[in-house]
């Protein structure tokens, strides 16, 4: 690959074992350049970062099993899907469905809690608790003729 290096400066230009004139160019092979006038290399692209539940998944069955309390939902399912799809560990599996059944439980007991009533249905109009000044509903108004 070529680069061109222009002399923009009063005075000359020394580039690789070579003058360069003020106001002046000259084209180098890239292996004759100083690093200084390389082309930076461009970065390696960095490894993806490990997954963390590939890595829980490999761990022992004595060791991930006190994890499952703190992963969240979405976490012991993916968790649950890596194990299905790789060792298949009865115990392991066994193990997130009751920790997905108890949360789910407590999820339900939350939601039917006895300190909150259920709405109730409004009670039928009680005629005697209306304005004692109205009249009866069933009484026409006006004069009596």
């Amino acid at each position: 690959m070529q680069k061109t290096i222009t002399n923009n400066g009063c005075g000359p230009l020394y580039v690789g074992g070579r003058m360069i004139p003020p106001g002046e160019s000259l084209v180098f092979e890239e292996a004759e350049l100083p690093p200084e006038h390389r082309e930076a290399p461009a970065p390696e692209p960095e490894a993806p970062p490990p997954d963390r539940l590939a890595e829980i998944a490999g761990l022992a069955i004595k060791v991930i099993i006190p994890i499952l309390a703190d992963l969240s939902d979405e976490d012991l399912a993916r968790l649950k899907a890596i194990e299905e799809a790789g060792q298949k560990r009865k115990t392991l599996l066994a193990e997130i469905a009751a920790v997905t059944l108890d949360r789910a439980a407590k999820k339900l007991d939350a939601a039917q809690d006895p300190a909150v009533p259920p709405p109730s249905e409004p009670a039928p109009a009680d005629p005697a608790a209306q304005d004692p000044a109205a009249p009866p509903p069933d009484e026409p108004e006006g004069p009596a003729e």
